[in-house]
């Protein structure tokens, strides 16, 4: 064995550089500094410091690129002789990458140790220098991955000044002076041969006559190494293809240790029932208003046989003529209850009662900002509003396709009146004219009247005010007007158009919500916005 000697930090600055830099480690002298090392590649640099980084955590000085790497290296104090974060996963890496299947680290590290008498620390060494002279591509046996750890036991013999010896050299005679017997190593190998061979025999005799194949093993073992060989051709490929830091990105995040069970809800609904109870009792509860319709539907949400016992319990020993507050109790708890018993039969729902409300924003004389949430006008609740939203307005008026018709016959007209126009323009004019009237028969897309003065002004500003006196001349087609909210469908011209169908399911929907409540009973939700620090997590 070799005295062990922890991994110095100036061997792992100078690795992570030859590394980065794809050359060996003589190549890169460490009088200089990263800064020189890259020649002005900043994106190289910037690597080169996150991976310094990640292994030394705080311990990098500022404007350690401009510092030469054994100047950094002493500069790092409180480094512990070990392996760090990123270190110990290029390790990893190697391993994973380049050694053959079943060849894993702790093999690597156990042939070192039998091999060449390293302890942990100098394996460490050893395999940080293997990482600036990995192999080309992955190792095909066992034997070709040892012949690599030789050449890398070699070469950190070399750098570290060491050198390896075999243990127990015997002489020629023994401690106390008394010959020893020398034995032909010929004779004594074929000796061995012979009695292997006599044990095979009678181990195969016994095998037949046990009915057993001996060589079932290794023919399982050589379909499966043939299998293992394909898997791990696949595999270099996959990873040669998307990069060795991916896998570790999509792996599951998911710990079933981790995961909350929330099932105290009867607990919570009684203490809320009890609440409501003595609210009522102590005269603070004398009218329902909206928040405690809510309350009263989060109840019902979380009726069970045990709650319905316990409120029975508490209305029964409630006596009306200890006053008036005493006789509201118990007249509010009776409703609440026979609403709790209709509800064991139902799934729960969800139910807003609350105002609807819309943004408003105020500019102060000052020029301060002011915004709010205010209750809409005339809409006192949820299903005000989406009748609102799906009458629509004067924002989502237009006109039909046979007003936009007449318009743009009126507009051909005045155009072609202009005697000054050019042959070319009218003619322009008339091609486009043609184009408009051939899509609106073939597209059901309705052309909204902001575009057809779109396409008056582009034909003829000179006529603005006659083309406006025509265009205000009342027609026998009124306007149509689709809702505020309201979803479009995508077209093979790539264009966007209001779709009635998915819109009427739509307001179907939301109607059916406002009317009946929303449950959400055997679904499986997905919640996002829950991670540190996001601005969804509230």
């Amino acid at each position: 064995a070799i005295v062990d000697v922890p991994v110095k930090s100036l061997e792992i600055i100078h690795t992570i550089v030859c590394q980065k830099l794809k050359k060996p480690l003589d190549e890169v002298p460490m009088s200089k500094s990263i800064k020189e090392l890259v020649g002005g590649k900043s994106t190289l640099q910037n690597e080169i410091l996150g991976d310094l980084q990640k292994e030394f955590g705080n311990d990098v000085p500022e404007k350690s690129e401009e510092t030469p790497l054994n100047e950094l290296a002493e500069s790092i104090t409180s480094f512990g002789g070990t392996l760090g974060k990123h270190s110990a996963s290029q390790v990893a890496r190697l391993i994973t990458a380049k050694m053959p299947g079943g060849f894993t680290q702790s093999t690597a590290r156990a042939y070192l140790q039998a091999s060449y008498g390293l302890g942990p620390m100098r394996q460490d060494g050893l395999l940080l220098l293997g990482l600036t002279s990995e192999p080309a591509a992955r190792l095909a046996s066992e034997a070709e991955a040892k012949a690599w750890l030789d050449a890398c036991a070699q070469a950190y013999a070399k750098r570290a000044g060491i050198a390896y010896s075999a243990g127990g050299s015997g002489g020629g005679a023994s401690g106390n002076g008394s010959a020893v017997a020398v034995v032909n190593s010929e004779a004594f190998d074929k000796a061995q041969r012979e009695q292997q061979r006599l044990v095979t025999q009678q181990l195969e005799v016994l095998a037949r006559y046990l009915g057993l194949d001996l060589r079932q093993g290794e023919r399982s073992f050589e379909a499966s190494r043939v299998e293992t060989g394909l898997l791990q051709a696949e595999l270099d490929l996959w990873i040669e293809e998307h990069g060795e830091f991916y896998a570790s990105g999509i792996k599951p995040s998911f710990d079933a240790r981790k995961a909350r069970t929330f099932d105290s809800f009867w607990n919570w609904a009684r203490q809320d029932a009890l609440i409501l109870y003595y609210e009522i009792l102590f005269g603070r509860l004398t009218e329902v208003d909206r928040e405690i319709t809510s309350q009263c539907i989060r109840l019902m949400n979380r009726a069970n046989p045990a709650l319905m016992r316990y409120m029975a319990y508490n209305i029964a020993t409630t006596d009306e003529s200890r006053g008036e507050t005493y006789k509201l109790a118990r007249s509010y708890a009776q409703m609440l209850y026979e609403n709790c018993e209709v509800a064991l039969s139902h799934p729960p729902v969800y139910k807003d009662v609350d105002f609807p409300t819309a943004p408003h924003t105020e500019v102060t004389a000052s020029g301060d900002i002011k915004y709010a949430e205010v209750q809409r006008p005339e809409e006192r609740k949820l299903l005000d509003y989406v009748r609102m939203m799906q009458a629509g307005g004067e924002l989502t008026q237009f006109s039909g396709r046979q007003r936009v018709e007449q318009s743009l016959a009126k507009i051909y007209r005045i155009i072609k009146q202009q005697n000054s126009m050019k042959k070319d323009s009218k003619l322009a004019i008339q091609g486009l004219y043609t184009d408009v009237l051939r899509a609106l028969r073939m597209s059901p897309k309705i052309m909204e009247e902001s575009g057809a003065r779109r396409i008056f002004n582009r034909a003829s500003r000179q006529s603005l005010s006659d083309a406006s006196e025509m265009m205000a001349s009342p027609s026998s087609s009124a306007k149509e007007t689709i809702p505020f909210l309201h979803l479009k469908r995508k077209v093979s011209t790539g264009e966007w158009e209001f779709n009635s169908k998915l819109t009427g399911m739509y307001l179907d929907v939301l109607t059916e919500m406002c009317q009946n409540g929303q449950t959400f009973e055997n679904k499986n939700v997905l919640i996002t916005g829950c991670g540190k620090d996001s601005i969804g997590a509230e």
